[in-house]
């Protein structure tokens, strides 16, 4: 078994997260909808690979709060000379590579194919480029306040879908 994440191995997760989605799409999010899911999860089929699952989650969270932690640290010895410490003396800490890096699907970067780290860089690309045209957007907005002012009362509705228009046609 692979130590540095166990989704990474035989877990079949895509059929426990389809069961998550069908007990969402019945009960949505709340303490029936936990207790379901429990109950849907503790057959023989499902139980190894649900605790495996739950391990690894719980796992990557702790590991999240500790980078989180170290990072607002701003102080580490193991750093060179102190100062801010960076993603990689964190990542040398925490145990977590470039491997680990979180894919579509509940995949991780060392387990996925070509095809895959392709479609998810076409993915971020076009969410970059959308969330690249929201900023010009905001800043054409913010060019025509001054501080304090709130935005419904210094421009109308039709100037800002003329901002927006222009920012899109600008795009294309």
């Amino acid at each position: 078994m692979n130590m540095n994440s166990i989704t990474d191995t035989d877990v079949d997760t895509a059929e426990l997260i389809e069961l998550a989605r069908a007990v969402y799409g019945e009960h949505g999010y709340n303490a029936a909808a936990i207790t379901r899911l429990v109950g849907r999860m503790n057959t023989a089929k499902h139980r190894g690979n649900a605790l495996a699952f739950a391990a690894d989650v719980l796992l990557s969270q702790a590991l999240r709060r500790d980078r989180a932690k170290i990072l607002r640290s701003n102080q580490l010895p193991a750093c060179g000379g102190g100062g801010a410490p960076t993603v990689d003396d964190v990542d040398l800490l925490t145990g977590k590579t470039a491997g680990d890096w979180p894919m579509w699907r509940d995949l991780k970067l060392r387990m996925a194919t070509y095809e895959q780290v392709e479609e998810q860089y076409d993915r971020l690309q076009k969410h970059a480029d959308g969330t690249l045209r929201h900023a010009r957007f905001l800043r054409r907005v913010l060019d025509r306040l001054n501080p304090g002012e709130i935005v419904g009362d210094r421009l109308s509705d039709a100037e800002l879908n003329a901002l927006m228009s222009s920012e899109q046609e600008g795009a294309a």
